[in-house]
């Protein structure tokens, strides 16, 4: 391990407390299972309450965060212990899991069949046993990991997108507006946009944002006017940025006819900033929807442009090779 490396990781454990990362951390709401979800969701469903599975790994620092911030925020616990039932589970565990479906596997069988990229990750399941809805990753922001829950507590998932409810209640506080940078293209159709990164031997970027949006100006601040980040992500991807609420209009891969909230729907955009990343044919590689740090935030450039997305099943397992070397 690289000491620019070492030091991350230990700034990442002192944020998450001395030791508190180590291991998964337990929290009175989450239940004693057998780990039979099909059995867990219907002991949900007898109580009239929703089945909530938080997919964690011991070491992770996101992890810790979560239980830190979120979890110690009494109105966010107060929403849990009243509305779910609540499974933890390992991404790397060894433990057998019976899925929703009732077949048997490990939990690190289960996070592949789910497609876990990022840790923490909280799903939610209806009372047929299908995600309703997912928060991938650490949410810095208590009020838009509450705005998760109530989004699932009415039911909203069937009416609204998320972006366009989360706006509404967890308003952020921070008001400078879309960012530029200098790397973003200008070009409105993303078919010539793809042509062009595949003849360079690059694929494509779209970074979705909104006008109000804490973690967008972290994005910018902290890895897009990182010299060396930029630089890697614009050596591997043509960039382009749309708002989520905006009204361009552009032509997408296909040469169809679009714009950028239609693009940002069609794409299931559910948070900002959120980075979709495809290779030279148009096919979607991986997507970033997670609060990572700068460190982290290269690695996910690497994993996501070399032969590593086939040795690893996801991000996370990926970080975690990382981490042990």
């Amino acid at each position: 391990m690289t000491f620019i490396r070492s030091f991350f990781f230990m700034a990442l454990l002192t944020l998450a407390q001395t030791g508190e990362a180590l291991a998964m951390v337990y929290q009175p709401f989450i239940k004693t299972s057998f780990l039979n979800l099909k059995e867990d969701l219907a002991e949900a469903k007898q109580a009239k309450r929703g089945l909530m599975v938080i997919y964690e790994q011991e070491g992770c620092p996101y992890c810790a965060q979560m239980h830190k911030v979120n979890f110690s925020d009494r109105e966010t616990v107060d929403l849990i212990t009243k509305n779910f039932d609540v499974v933890q589970m390992d991404t790397l565990g060894s433990r057998m899991v019976v899925d929703l479906d009732g077949k048997a596997m490990t939990e690190k069988q289960l996070a592949e069949k789910l497609r876990v990229q990022y840790v923490p990750l909280v799903g939610f399941f209806g009372p047929d046993g299908k995600e309703v809805f997912r928060l991938p990753g650490y949410f810095q922001q208590p009020d838009m990991f509450r705005a998760g829950l109530t989004y699932v507590i009415e039911k909203q998932y069937d009416n609204v997108p998320f972006s366009e409810y989360a706006a509404k209640r967890a308003p952020q506080t921070l008001t400078k507006g879309l960012i530029d940078e200098p790397f973003f293209s200008r070009e409105d159709d993303f078919g010539t946009l793809l042509a062009r990164a595949a003849k360079g031997n690059k694929g494509v970027a779209l970074v979705f944002e909104q006008a109000v949006c804490a973690g967008c100006a972290e994005l910018h601040e902290k890895k897009f006017r990182n010299a060396a980040l930029s630089k890697a992500l614009t050596n591997q991807f043509e960039v382009a940025r749309l708002d989520i609420w905006g009204k361009r209009a552009i032509k997408d891969f296909r040469n169809q006819a679009s714009s950028d909230s239609l693009l940002a729907k069609s794409l299931n955009i559910r948070y900002t900033p959120t980075i979709v990343f495809f290779d030279r044919r148009g096919t979607e590689i991986l997507r970033l929807e997670s609060y990572l740090t700068p460190e982290h935030f290269g690695d996910l450039i690497t994993y996501a442009t070399t032969d590593a997305r086939k040795r690893y099943a996801s991000f996370q397992e990926y970080l975690g090779y990382l981490g042990q070397r």
